[in-house]
């Protein structure tokens, strides 16, 4: 049997055993994922959730679909022939921020959802890629060579979002492992220059990072104050021809 056809009868056992509507899921793309210690490699499917009007958002149907892989010896995923095979150690992942920001932006932006049906196996590249750095969604909207799939057009809110999702993972993230990496060091007796070479680097990097969220951050305080000063003389000049009207 042909790839797509295995992935086309594995979505429609994964809409009965949710259940969801069959159009509202896609596996959009797969890669295989082996470790040293492993002789065959686990394949690691991409599985688009669409949003619907009305219907459980793409969140609550992905905790649904982890919860009947986890327990999958409980539930119907274990007695199709296709998705009893799916790894109950593993469930189902969700890159959490940058799905959330995806998923909000198709709710509410109409044109990014006509962006995204045509660019979404990109689309679903960048967000797993902005598991390792947030920052790594903002090539969709950098219009690099005016190529279309770099050219979403996103809300200001979804580069707010982005941007303050890329500031505070700075101090859940960046933070914490130079800190490892330093008591690391401390209590090292011999020390090697390879994980010397590395803290330097996390060092410059963790530096680089925290002053362009300042900058950025300052940029960002500027272009809110303005907007919102230009939106209050808009207002009262609003407020002033009406009141020369009446």
């Amino acid at each position: 049997m042909q790839e797509r056809e295995v992935f086309k009868t594995l979505e429609d056992q994964l809409s009965f055993t949710i259940p969801v509507e069959r159009s509202r899921i896609k596996i959009i793309g797969h890669k295989t994922d082996k470790s040293k210690s492993e002789s065959v490699g686990r394949e690691i499917i991409v599985l688009q959730i669409s949003s619907k009007s009305g219907s459980r958002n793409p969140m609550e149907i992905a905790h649904d679909l982890n919860a009947l892989i986890e327990n999958k010896w409980f539930t119907p995923i274990s007695t199709y022939s296709y998705t009893g095979f799916l790894d109950e150690t593993f469930g189902f992942q969700v890159q959490r921020l940058a799905g959330y920001i995806i998923i909000n932006e198709i709710s509410i932006n109409s044109e990014y959802v006509v962006w995204f049906r045509q660019f979404g196996k990109p689309a679903a590249l960048f967000t797993i890629l902005s598991a390792a750095d947030i920052d790594a969604l903002n090539l969709l909207h950098s219009k690099y060579a005016n190529l279309g799939i770099f050219s979403a057009p996103i809300s200001k809110r979804l580069e707010d979002l982005i941007f303050w999702g890329s500031t505070i993972n700075i101090f859940i993230e960046d933070i914490p492992q130079f800190v490892i990496q330093v008591i690391y060091q401390q209590n090292t007796i011999a020390y090697d220059i390879i994980p010397m070479m590395s803290l330097i680097m996390s060092s410059v990097i963790l530096t680089i990072n925290i002053i362009t969220r300042f900058v950025s951050a300052l940029i960002w305080f500027r272009d809110k104050t303005t907007f919102s000063r230009v939106e209050r003389e808009e207002t009262n000049e609003l407020d002033l021809i009406n009141t020369d009207l009446n």
